[in-house]
């Protein structure tokens, strides 16, 4: 892939330009993305990398390299403008960055496989120990609760029933099967924790329409299905405070769509239901990211193809869930992308300072910095 250059990582977006790239999706007006972020580092990583994630005191941020070889790659990034590569760290060849990074309790990380997950320690990034590992029969996708003591992996094999397991990470080198709950009727694809006892799960019906379940942990030993919401989503982020759900979710043009929503109580039957408040970036159907709330909860970051992510915040004076949030900038460039990578929807993730965001496509990594908004 042609190699990101400092100049071509911000792009600017006007507002006709912007709505025209993304089709017909009514979007706000963009302001000037130098208002919002800065390019401050290039890194050209080995290989073909799937994820990327920085450490709980944001001095570290690993790659999972997952191609040719199967890698952890970890930089230090105290000097956010001059990033030091550490290491190369080669993983057994049965670990297949399938799965993206998810930061643990501490200074762990779980680590995605064919056979399920690794617990892995990156306290020392240049001698990373494999803690603990959990089997599964298939390539699981999970979250991690905000504390990094709780996990609950979605599992599912080719013609068979889906399953959601939950996993005390309390002890990192002991994890430990708490309770699960079948999905005969679809497939789990995705998980976001709403809070401490609550998740949500995307589900593709294997017949009849796609919901999200939501998810009772409050006795982690029984998860029970709370309600069933009428929506698609292939992948999620939610906003606490406000409790605003992002969804990428497919539209009528077969697309991938980032539609905003409310989680609100019901009356009736249902305990719950979804507001919609904003459909935001969209791009081919046949990829798709997580979008991303920043920890100081100010921008909500879309990626969409092309290798660009979309930086949302809400309008001033406004918090998430008033209004339509503004874009407020666009990161990455359409002609540094080879064609194969316009499909592509970059892996990103934020600094837990809120200061930095990391945005990976294929081999090449851009950091921004995001304290001209702040």
């Amino acid at each position: 892939m042609t190699a990101f250059t400092r100049r071509s990582l911000l792009s600017t977006a006007a507002a006709a330009g912007g709505a025209a790239l993304l089709g017909a999706t009514a979007r706000p007006a963009a302001a000037a993305p130098s208002a919002v972020a800065r390019p401050i580092a290039v890194l050209k990583l080995p290989q073909y990398a799937r994820s990327c994630l920085f450490s709980r005191d944001g001095r570290v941020l690993t790659f999972g390299v997952s191609y040719e070889s199967r890698l952890l790659v970890p930089y230090d990034v105290r000097r956010r403008t001059r990033p030091r590569r550490l290491a190369e760290i080669p993983m057994p060849t049965l670990y297949g960055l399938e799965s993206p990074l998810r930061t643990g309790r501490g200074s762990t990380v779980l680590y995605g496989h064919d056979g399920g997950a690794a617990v892995v320690d990156l306290r020392r990034p240049l001698h990373p120990a494999v803690l603990s590992s959990i089997s599964a029969f298939s390539r699981p996708t999970y979250a991690v609760r905000a504390d990094g003591r709780q996990a609950a992996f979605l599992l599912h094999q080719q013609g068979a029933a889906g399953h959601l397991a939950v996993w005390d990470l309390s002890r990192p080198a002991a994890p430990r099967s708490l309770g699960g709950i079948g999905y005969g009727d679809g497939i789990p694809e995705e998980a976001a924790y709403l809070d401490d006892r609550t998740l949500a799960v995307p589900v593709a019906a294997r017949v009849g329409t796609d919901y999200l379940d939501l998810v009772d942990l409050s006795d982690p030993a029984k998860p029970a299905s709370l309600d069933r919401l009428d929506v698609s989503a292939w992948a999620l982020a939610f906003e606490p405070r406000s409790r605003v759900l992002a969804l990428s979710r497919p539209n009528t043009a077969n697309e991938s769509v980032t539609g905003l929503y409310r989680v609100v109580p019901a009356r009736g039957a249902s305990r719950y239901r979804l507001v919609h408040l904003a459909d935001l970036g969209s791009g081919p159907s046949d990829s798709t990211s997580t979008p991303v709330f920043s920890p100081d909860r100010r921008l909500l970051a879309v990626p969409t193809g092309m290798g660009q992510v979309w930086l949302y915040a809400p309008r001033p004076g406004h918090r998430w869930g008033q209004g339509v949030p503004e874009l407020r900038g666009v990161l990455g460039g359409l002609a540094d992308v080879d064609s194969g990578a316009a499909y592509a929807y970059p892996k990103i993730d934020f600094s837990p300072d809120g200061r930095t965001l990391s945005s990976l496509v294929e081999e090449t990594a851009g950091l921004y910095a995001l304290d001209r908004y702040r």
